[in-house]
Formats: structure tokens, C-alpha cells, sequence
């Protein structure tokens, strides 16, 4: 058992897990967060490749190969009129070939599926995608994401998908995690283990590496609810979309390093709603329109009550480049207070989650705390062209 007392201690009993096997390797991720946690907030800075070291070092599940007939379905031509194909195993492309389909990566049965597509395509050019609101609740299936990875209610348990790699893809649309149902997140947020609860049933362990996604009108990447330790690394967002990246609400512990970002947007470039402990690093960032980054909790949305509020994220060592003097590139608690004419808040939304003492039932504003935004560089009346 290793002992938590300090950091130091803790790396030392670390070692000795790793060469007794005594700790399961699939918590070190927890167990590095953990490290960083408990020295200070600067400290954190300057470590952060630790969380990635140890990461690494995590366990992955693998999934078996799929065969020669599931590789011909994946790869056949697009049938725009096909429902999703739900994958459970891995598939690396031959050069050329593409999977111009969408596709669902649902519950357990889908952990330790690898997807390299070798340069190719999931999806393609102009695939239907849904906005948020009516769109998502039409529940037709040719509205779903290009990539959905979701949890899966068996009898009275949640079945999550975990240790997901996509890699050198072009995907058009969108990819998204998903958690429980809607109509079971308004009773469980109720809950003051709401936070817990959703994380423990909701994908994780999720890697996005050297690929691109090509947005139309949604948000290309959508970190859903609950979902925690995603890492999007080393890749693009291009396109146009509402957004680049939403953290939704208590997701937390995820990594976006090393990216791309030459999104068209609606609004700002990433948004963290109700989210924590993440780490945006090392992004080149070319704003058009809209700010960078905000930070912030929704309140009421739909009745849900939001528990965890946007603290304990790194912001660190991005570049933004943008041709306008008035764009912000990193705003925390961006909804909290009022303009100069009318609250940010919408008190018609923000009551429909009230009657709890804790979240956002008790408190409309952000509550942001903690957070670090350090050697970030700001690049204005320039557009990077990288």
C-alpha cells in the first residue's frame, strides 16, 4: 500500500509499487494528479510532465483485431442513409483506405480499441452533424457524432468505455463522449456525490493523437460530462464550428498539449464549463472573431445542477495569435457578474436548479479558484500561418 503522506514519500513509494506490482498501474493516473496536487500551485507548473510520465505508465486494455469482414464494412463506401457502426474492436488502415461512416464506441465492450487510420478518413467531407439543443434530441441515429464514445446502462449499472486510442485520423464532424442518459443526470445531480458518481460511470482514458477534425456547424470535440483523463495531443481542429473544444461539466484531470487550433468559431475557441484539474498547454491558438478561452459554470441549464466549478486548470505556455486588439485570450469566471446594461445570468435558467445546498443550486456565479495561467504569449494584429 503506498503511503500519501508527501509528494517525496509518495514518488519513492511509487517505485517501489512499480517494481513490487503492489498498485495497480491503472491508477497511476489518479495517483499523479494526486502528486501534483499536494505540492503548490507553482510547484504544479513546473511538473507537469510528471502527470503525462505517469500516465503513460498506466495499464491499457486492448481490444482484439477486427476481422477481414468487419474491416470490409468499416471501409466500404459511405451509404449516407447508415445507421452508426457500433466498433468493438481495433482496425489499423491500409494507406488509401478510409471509414466513411460514423461510428460508436459504447460501454466496456468498445475499452482498448485503437483506431489508426494511417493517414485516411473517419466520416467525410459535408456528414450531417447536430448542434447543440434540438438537434440532440431528435435521437436520430443520422445525427449522431462522427465518433460517439459512450457509457451503456446495463440493468441497474453503467457500463463505461476506457483506454481508446484514435490516431493519425482526418475526421469529419465531430468526436464526443458521452455519459449517462439525460433523463437520469437531473435525479443524480440531486446527489452530493453527483461529481464521484458521474466521473466513476463515464468514459476515460481517452487519446486523440496526431489527427486532424474538420468541423462544420457543432463543436468538433466535445468532452462530455463526467469524462476524465482524455488527452487530445498533437493534432488539429480546423473548420468552422460553434466552438473548438467544450469540457462540460464535471469532467476533470484531461490534457490538451500540443495542438493546432485555425477554427472558425461562433463564440470562444475552448470552452471549461464546470470542469477541473485540466491542463491546456503548448497550443497555437489563431483567433478570428472570438476569445481563446473561458472558464466558467453553467447554472440551471435543463435543471441540472453543476457541483464543480472550473478551478485547479493550467493554462500554460500557449500561443494566440490574433489580427484584433479587442479579442481576450483566457477569461476565468467569464459569467460571472453583469455588462454594462444587463445581467450575464439569465435568472429564468439559472432558478430551474435551485432548492440544494451545494453547486449551483446555492450560487449562480463561476467560483473559478486556483487556477494557473502562466507563459502564455499574445500575438496581436498577427496571424500565425503554422
Amino acid at each position: 500500500m503506498i503511503n500519501l503522506t508527501g509528494y517525496k514519500h509518495g514518488l519513492v513509494s511509487l517505485k517501489v509499487a512499480i517494481s513490487n506490482q503492489a498498485l495497480r498501474l491503472n491508477q497511476f493516473p489518479f495517483f499523479a494528479f494526486y502528486c501534483l496536487r499536494k505540492r503548490t500551485l507553482y510547484e504544479r507548473m513546473d511538473n507537469m510532465p510528471l502527470a503525462l510520465t505517469l500516465m503513460a505508465a498506466a495499464t491499457s486494455l486492448s481490444a482484439a483485431t477486427c476481422s477481414p469482414a468487419t474491416y470490409a464494412a468499416l471501409t466500404a463506401p459511405k451509404d449516407v442513409n447508415e445507421k452508426p457502426y457500433a466498433l468493438s474492436c481495433s482496425v489499423t488502415l491500409k494507406k488509401g483506405d478510409n471509414i466513411p461512416r460514423r461510428i460508436i464506441l459504447r460501454g466496456s465492450a468498445a475499452s482498448g480499441v485503437e483506431i489508426d487510420c494511417n493517414g485516411g478518413d473517419i466520416g467525410y467531407d459535408g456528414i450531417i452533424a447536430p448542434q447543440r439543443g434540438n438537434d440532440n434530441k431528435t435521437g436520430n441515429p443520422l445525427y449522431n457524432p462522427t465518433i460517439l464514445i459512450s457509457s451503456q446502462k446495463n440493468g441497474k449499472l453503467w457500463s463505461k468505455p476506457s483506454d481508446i486510442h484514435i490516431r493519425r485520423c482526418n475526421v469529419y464532424g465531430n468526436i464526443r463522449t458521452s455519459s449517462i442518459d439525460p433523463s437520469n443526470l437531473l435525479a443524480e445531480s440531486r446527489k452530493k456525490d453527483f461529481t464521484k458518481f458521474l466521473q466513476k460511470n463515464s468514459p476515460n482514458k481517452i487519446t486523440v493523437s496526431q489527427s486532424s477534425i474538420i468541423g462544420f456547424r457543432h463543436i468538433p470535440l466535445y468532452i462530455g460530462a463526467g469524462t476524465t483523463f482524455f488527452k487530445f495531443e498533437n493534432s488539429s481542429i480546423l473548420g468552422k464550428g460553434e466552438a473548438g473544444i467544450y469540457l462540460d461539466f464535471e469532467s476533470g484531470n484531461n490534457i490538451i498539449s500540443g495542438n493546432n487550433f485555425q477554427i472558425v468559431t461562433n463564440r470562444e475557441v475552448i470552452a471549461v464549463d464546470g470542469s477541473a484539474n485540466n491542463v491546456i498547454s503548448n497550443n497555437v491558438f489563431k483567433l478570428y472573431n472570438f476569445d481563446g478561452i473561458h472558464l466558467y459554470r453553467n447554472c440551471g441549464e435543463n435543471g441540472i445542477i453543476r457541483h464543480q466549478p472550473p478551478s485547479y486548470n493550467v493554462i500554460a505556455d500557449n500561443q494566440f495569435y490574433s489580427q484584433k486588439n479587442n479579442i481576450n485570450f483566457v477569461i476565468v469566471n467569464s459569467r460571472t457578474g453583469t455588462t454594462k446594461t444587463k445581467n450575464i445570468r439569465d435568472p429564468k435558467i439559472c432558478n430551474l436548479d435551485k432548492g440544494y445546498k451545494f453547486g449551483s443550486s446555492i450560487s449562480d456565479e463561476d467560483e473559478g479558484r486556483h487556477n494557473i495561467i502562466k507563459n502564455n504569449k499574445h500575438l496581436y494584429n498577427k496571424l500565425s500561418n503554422n
